[in-house]
């Protein structure tokens, strides 16, 4: 039986950064990726609950939400599970960051120089940043 699944990826910004975080060796999906904080929405949550919950459970913090900036989707053929994403680009109130347990490092990265990729990131997170960039407000 196939299914479907919906996440939210989150640009979450501060001051001209953007926050990407490791995963952990032991993460079943994706050991030790760089990627932006991502998650599935659960039953009965909207979206915009979804990305709140997901930063603060991965990264403890919190946030305005900007905008919508962009969709992904991809195919897990071996579960047969076909996932949509959502992103999102937010305002952190902060930059304290605390990681989960699934996390094993964190970064910030200036977006200030004319970035159009972040060499730790891969094509899918790229591609995520290309669709936050038009959007955020440099201070």
């Amino acid at each position: 039986m196939e299914k479907f699944k919906i996440l939210v990826g989150i640009v979450p910004v501060f001051r001209n950064k953007a926050l990407i975080v490791q995963r952990s060796a032991e993460a079943k999906y994706l050991p030790n990726q760089w990627t932006f904080v991502c998650g599935h929405v659960e039953y009965g949550e909207t979206l915009k609950d979804a990305v709140k919950r997901e930063l603060k459970e991965e990264v403890n913090l919190t946030c305005d939400i900007s905008r919508i900036i962009g969709t992904n989707e991809w195919f897990w053929h071996e579960k047969n599970i076909h996932h949509i994403q959502i992103n999102y680009l937010v305002e952190l109130h902060s930059q304290t960051v605390k990681i989960e347990k699934s996390l094993q490092d964190f970064q910030w990265v200036n977006l200030q120089h004319d970035i159009c990729s972040i060499d730790l990131l891969d094509n899918f997170n790229n591609e995520m940043l290309t669709q936050a960039l038009p959007f955020i407000k440099f201070v």
